[in-house]
């Protein structure tokens, strides 16, 4: 088990486009339980409007609604610890996400890059795990195919936990991507620096009407391009 830090040391950066505030409260709900079992995490929300949430946070406005990718990088210049993660405004991290922090981040035995289970939960209050998951262990960047094979099964880009020089030397999210800038970054993570698979679930994706992609379809037909050009470098 590793040994955290009493000051922050990972920050969680959230794009926000201003109008779901109930579940940016309730996202900061999970960043506090996870808070309240002794991980320090700094928490940066971009957005255009200001945060109404009691969790402490800090602000980076934007001048106008832009695209996640856009907001995530406004994020990643506020960072000031060494590892970043990120969680969307209507999503919230899970208990498995502190299990991680302290067995994997950081520790010895760890890597750059870690990427871990997420889970739909539905309105019911219900949740359905992703399925098909690579198996937990170290994988050496030219493995990193792999990742891209088994997307969107394998894992959910966004449960990536990556340290914040890498990713800020690779240039973040890339926004000309759309919908698919999230499985981007993490494949370039992978190939670059390897990563490790950890078989816990840490975040939860709130199913929604009104959810920022603009249609599972189109996400599904972005994300299969990336991985298909992933697969054949």
């Amino acid at each position: 088990m590793s040994i955290l830090p009493r000051q922050p040391y990972v920050s969680i950066i959230t794009p926000s486009q201003g109008d779901r505030q109930d579940y940016l409260r309730q996202c900061g709900d999970s960043i506090d339980m996870i808070r309240d079992c002794g991980i320090p995490l700094d928490w940066i929300i971009a957005s255009p409007v200001a945060p109404d949430v009691t969790a402490k946070h800090t602000h980076v406005p934007l001048e106008r609604v832009v695209s996640p990718a856009v907001a995530r990088n406004a994020a990643l210049g506020a960072v000031a610890t060494p590892w970043v993660a990120n969680v969307d405004d209507d999503d919230f991290l899970a208990p498995g996400f502190a299990t991680a922090v302290t067995r994997y981040v950081g520790s010895p035995i760890g890597g750059n890059v870690y990427f871990a289970v997420s889970q739909d939960y539905y309105p019911d209050g219900t949740t359905v795990q992703w399925d098909g998951q690579l198996k937990p262990g170290y994988y050496a960047p030219k493995d990193y195919r792999a990742l891209a094979s088994h997307y969107p099964l394998a894992v959910h880009p966004s449960t990536m936990l990556a340290r914040t020089d890498l990713l800020i030397e690779q240039g973040g999210w890339n926004s000309r991507l759309g919908q698919a800038e999230d499985i981007d970054c993490a494949l370039k993570m992978a190939h670059n620096h390897g990563f490790c698979m950890i078989g816990l679930v840490t975040h939860n994706y709130r199913k929604h009407p009104q959810q920022m992609t603009r249609s599972e379809k189109v996400a599904e037909a972005d994300a299969d391009i990336i991985s298909a050009v992933h697969r054949a470098n």
